[in-house]
């Protein structure tokens, strides 16, 4: 990947979350399954665009909605957001909108215990999942 890329798009797989970013727009979205076998390689390209991306105009939203959390990607989304922590304390609008399954309570408490150890505005959004059971 390009460093100074403006744009990742990568789909979704059985074990991998969709990922979405984009400078241009301020898009940050990380959704699904995040439990790959090598899932340094799953979230290498997101560490590169945060350290490519400066200073930015607007308010950077980003989406974090996962399924399931592998250990393994629990240390990776830790370390993204200590880069988006880096960005948030040089003056960049950044807010989390952590968001899990309503009946999820792990997810959530994973959730909360990133926003505790990490100098970021969280928001906490449960998803109505009553669709998933008819």
């Amino acid at each position: 990947m390009d460093k100074k890329s403006e744009k990742i798009y990568i789909e979704p797989t059985d074990d991998s979350p969709l990922i979405h970013l984009d400078r241009k727009n301020l898009v940050f979205d990380i959704s699904g399954h995040s439990y790959a076998a090598d899932i340094y390689t799953v979230y290498q390209g997101v560490i590169e665009w945060l350290d490519s991306f400066e200073d930015f105009e607007g308010k950077l939203v980003c989406k974090f909605d996962f399924s399931i959390l592998s250990s393994a990607s629990h240390k990776m989304v830790f370390e993204i957001l200590l880069k988006l922590e880096n960005m948030y304390n040089n003056g960049n609008d950044i807010i989390i909108n952590w968001i899990y399954a309503e009946f999820d309570e792990d997810m959530l408490e994973v959730g909360e215990a990133f926003s505790e150890t990490i100098n970021l505005p969280f928001d906490f959004y449960p998803k109505d999942t009553k669709s998933f059971f008819k």
